[in-house]
């Protein structure tokens, strides 16, 4: 790209009869334009001091479905759930008592006493042992509802917690198996029902259903941390309200589906003006640590600030960014892109089309002859938009594991992007 400016200078100087760099150097000079674009890049990369803690205006939201929840929340650090059992007597005889438990099963809602709740379905297995002789005696379920709630989960990370340790058990139904031991049920009931009741409480105390952390872009300095969370009991969703450390518009909210689409088990949704600010962010990063880089040697210093995305009628975004040459012959170019979305199961991808120079200043007023460093830009701004639209910084469970998912659906709409997954396992 250095090539392609000389050469236009070196035009220029032959049709002017201009000789040499001072000469060159007055015609475009330099004026201003090193400081206002470092002014620019040190604006563009600006963060906030402080996550908002907000669940009501926020500029991200994650939408779990009631199944990704059970997937999310199955992924537990020790899969083998044991045996409980008490001893007791009746009439003389020795007896055992066990429940073996199952994982509960989640469903978002609860009674109208607590409708932000999520409900509780265990089933358990009950055995009982006579004088040392043990047979099935029937099963079980225990029904409840808890609070869930968001807390920090380590370096940079956010988790939805289910508080079984603060469950409201509602009802525990027992069936017996063999109708011989029916005259034992008055006796077994209770004693399941603490059984369980007390192992629900402590094994998934503060049960971690899932975490999510930051974006894995640029130097680490973008925060996400996840708020809330919202409970929408009609449609079986929970909402996940997302802050960063970027600065947007005071509020502004995300734009939320009523349902996820039919078929989709997870919903990311990006507000425009959030993905402007992280290119914004990143783009200051790179140039930024370039200059620091090549600080002492003889380069060109060619860059290019993004000043806008927003949405335009044809359905796609329209970029508005701009030129910068600060060294010598300088000048700018206010240059344009349109972005449109599309996608496969892999993630959503931003492509690039009418890369035009629609106005310079100095130097800037040659480069309709060459576009390459803005094509180039906005190449690698498409990448940045893609890495903040495919967020994948979820963790499923007390493991810790990344779920494997699927795009299933994406939209691109005046209000940001709108992308549907499905989890794989």
């Amino acid at each position: 790209m250095k090539r392609g400016w000389l050469h236009l200078f070196t035009a220029l100087a032959a049709a002017t009869s201009l000789t040499g760099c001072q000469e060159l150097n007055s015609f475009f000079p330099c004026d201003g334009y090193d400081t206002a674009y470092q002014t620019r890049l040190v604006t563009n990369g600006q963060l906030l001091s402080e996550v908002s803690s907000s669940s009501s205006s926020f500029p991200m939201a994650l939408v779990l479905s009631q199944t990704a929840v059970n997937q999310l929340f199955a992924k537990l650090a020790d899969t083998a759930i044991p045996t409980l059992s008490q001893d007791a007597s009746l009439l003389g005889q020795s007896l055992e008592v066990s429940v073996r438990p199952s994982l509960p099963l989640l469903a978002v809602g609860g009674d109208s006493r607590c409708p932000a709740c999520i409900s509780a379905s265990m089933p358990f297995s009950i055995g009982l042992g006579i004088n040392g002789s043990s047979s099935s005696f029937g099963t079980g379920r225990l029904s409840a509802q808890l609070p869930i709630g968001i807390a920090a989960d380590g370096d940079r990370r956010s988790a939805l917690l289910a508080r079984f340790e603060e469950s409201d058990i509602l009802q525990i139904d027992l069936t017996v198996g063999d109708a011989a031991l029916d005259s034992y049920l008055d006796l077994v009931e209770p004693i399941a029902a603490a059984l369980v009741t007390q192992y629900t409480r402590t094994r998934f105390a503060n049960a971690r259903v899932a975490s999510f952390g930051s974006w894995t872009v640029g130097e680490g300095a973008v925060e996400l941390a996840a708020r809330g969370p919202i409970v929408r009991p009609e449609s079986r969703t929970i909402v996940l309200a997302m802050q960063s450390n970027l600065p947007t518009s005071s509020g502004l909210a995300a734009t939320l589906p009523s349902t996820l689409p039919e078929g989709a088990e997870m919903g990311v949704v990006v507000r425009l003006e959030l993905l402007e600010a992280l290119a914004k962010r990143i783009g200051s990063e790179e140039a930024l640590g370039a200059t620091a880089q090549a600080s002492g040697d003889a380069v060109e210093a060619l860059g290019v600030t993004l000043e806008s995305l927003r949405s335009s009628p044809t359905g796609g975004v329209a970029t508005a960014a701009k030129l910068w040459k600060t060294d010598s012959y300088c000048g700018s170019a206010d240059i344009s892109a349109a972005l449109s979305l599309s996608f496969d199961p892999n993630g959503v991808r931003f492509g690039v089309s009418d890369v035009a120079v629609t106005a310079g200043q100095g130097s800037g007023l040659l480069l309709s002859a060459s576009q390459s460093l803005a094509s180039a830009y906005m190449g690698r701004l498409a990448a940045t938009l893609a890495v903040g639209a495919n967020y994948r910084e979820v963790l499923g469970g007390e493991a810790g594991t990344a779920p494997a998912v699927e795009t299933f659906r994406a939209d691109l709409d005046a209000e940001g992007v709108s992308v549907y997954l499905n989890l794989l396992d």
